[in-house]
Formats: structure tokens, C-alpha cells, sequence
């Protein structure tokens, strides 16, 4: 079955975001938020239908408006970019190739948050290839 990406459902919701007057929530840096990931471009990760949604790790919180955030998967794969971590006694990969700057409109709800030893084993493996952060 071929995978459609729905464009123009995303397109609709991501102005509905983009408009609203925003009073961003309280996150730091370790929590895990369901956040409006969208449909992207080729191999980057997508949300989830029908809001679009995936669990996003906030790696550096730079002011409430504005983070660098890592897109987690249930998927668990054995190579160098995607890091195996428990959330909510549930075994998921955090894809490290995945980070990027998010806003925090895109936040909708904290799923949980990380254990201060799992994600100090994450910033680190994320400084080997990123080291100003």
C-alpha cells in the first residue's frame, strides 16, 4: 500500500495554528510533547493523520516561542541515529536525524517526561554531531 501525503489537510490545519493567538506552554528541555509534526518533504518525518501529530523530545529550549526538538517513532531500529529510550514503560527510538527547530505553537499536549539519565545519553550523542548544542 503507497503511502499518501495529505497536503492539503496539513496545509488547512497548519493555518488554523499558524493564527492562533498563542500563549505558549510552559516546556523544558528533557519533556516529550505531542506536537504538530505536519507532512513534510521526502524521507523527513511526518505527524501522524488526522492532526498530524508525533511525539517530539525538546533537546534545547531557547525562549518559550522556540526550541530544537527530535521526532520519536515506535519504530526501534538498529542503527547510529535513531536511540532506543522507555517512555511510559513503552520502548521508542528517538531519531536523532530528525531534529530541527520547532515553535512552540506546534506543542499540543506534554506526553511525558525524560529520565534525566536517558536524556543526558541523548544530548550527548546529539553533540557528537551537532556539538553547539
Amino acid at each position: 500500500m503507497e503511502y499518501f501525503k495529505d497536503f492539503e489537510n496539513w496545509n488547512e490545519l497548519k493555518k488554523k495554528i499558524d493564527s492562533t493567538d498563542h500563549k505558549p506552554p510552559y516546556f523544558n528541555e528533557g519533556d516529550v510533547w505531542w506536537t504538530y509534526v505536519g507532512i513534510n518533504i521526502g524521507f523527513e518525518e511526518d505527524g501522524k493523520k488526522p492532526l498530524f501529530l508525533r511525539p517530539v523530545l525538546v533537546v534545547k529550549k531557547f525562549n518559550p516561542f522556540l526550541f530544537i526538538g527530535i521526532s520519536m517513532s515506535t519504530k526501534l531500529k538498529n542503527i547510529q541515529y535513531y536511540r532506543p529510550i522507555k517512555i511510559k514503560d513503552k520502548k521508542v527510538s528517538v531519531i536523532i536525524s530528525q531534529i530541527r527547530s520547532y515553535s512552540s505553537k506546534r506543542l499540543l499536549n506534554k506526553l511525558s517526561e525524560m529520565e534525566k539519565k536517558d536524556f543526558r545519553d541523548i544530548t550527548n550523542k546529539v553533540r557528537k554531531y551537532f556539538p553547539s548544542l
